[in-house]
């Protein structure tokens, strides 16, 4: 279903035990714009600014300030071990959001040092396109989730897909105008499609 459940268990662990400090930056973490909550718990959150209310029900909508966009570019990352010790890292109140991203393994180079910026973006349902323009390497940073059957390309090559703050994605662009595509493919359905295939010519056949 293109959710990974051992990462939605962990996002849900750090909302409930309070990973962060301040439960704004983890919905800024978590690239989360507008808040809904039916308990007076949300009051105390400082931050949050009502935008709507339930005209019979006690629901209120609220809307969450500077919360990450779904794409950024990043020059600067820092390693941690593990997708628990890299999310609990990206809560921590001194991280700088939005400027780094906490990875697990060193990326290809290693060296980040351009900056940049996203031209265009277009997300479909298995496919996303950007163009970006850097001076140099950088991470482009995707708050979707990390899952298998994705696959990255830049300019046509293929490019590994890294974990980002335990729970998103991250991949490494080099310098100049590039076309960046991400899709959707996983084998499961590739086999599945191979299977179903045999099954109707062995059907033809048998007709």
């Amino acid at each position: 279903q293109g959710v990974e459940l051992r990462s939605v268990a962990m996002t849900n662990d750090a909302a409930i035990h309070g990973w962060a400090d301040d439960p704004i930056d983890f919905l800024r973490a978590m690239n989360v714009r507008w808040y809904a909550d039916p308990t007076v718990a949300a009051d105390t959150l400082v931050g949050l600014r009502v935008v709507a209310r339930h005209p019979e029900l006690p629901l209120r909508l609220f809307e969450v300030p500077d919360p990450l966009p779904r794409a950024y570019l990043v020059s600067e990352y820092e390693l941690a071990e593990g997708p628990a010790g890299a999310l609990a890292r990206s809560l921590e109140s001194d991280f700088p959001l939005g400027k780094r991203v906490v990875l697990e393994t060193i990326p290809t180079p290693a060296s980040m040092t351009g900056t940049g910026r996203i031209l265009s973006a277009d997300f479909e349902q298995n496919r996303i396109r950007f163009r970006t323009s850097t001076s140099g390497p950088m991470l482009l940073v995707l708050n979707d989730r990390h899952y298998p059957g994705w696959r990255a390309r830049v300019d046509g090559d293929d490019v590994p897909i890294l974990r980002a703050g335990g729970i998103f994605r991250a991949i490494p662009i080099p310098s100049g105008d590039r076309a960046v595509e991400l899709r959707f493919r996983p084998s499961a359905l590739r086999l599945s499609v191979f299977i179903s295939l045999a099954g109707l010519l062995a059907l033809l056949g048998l007709a």
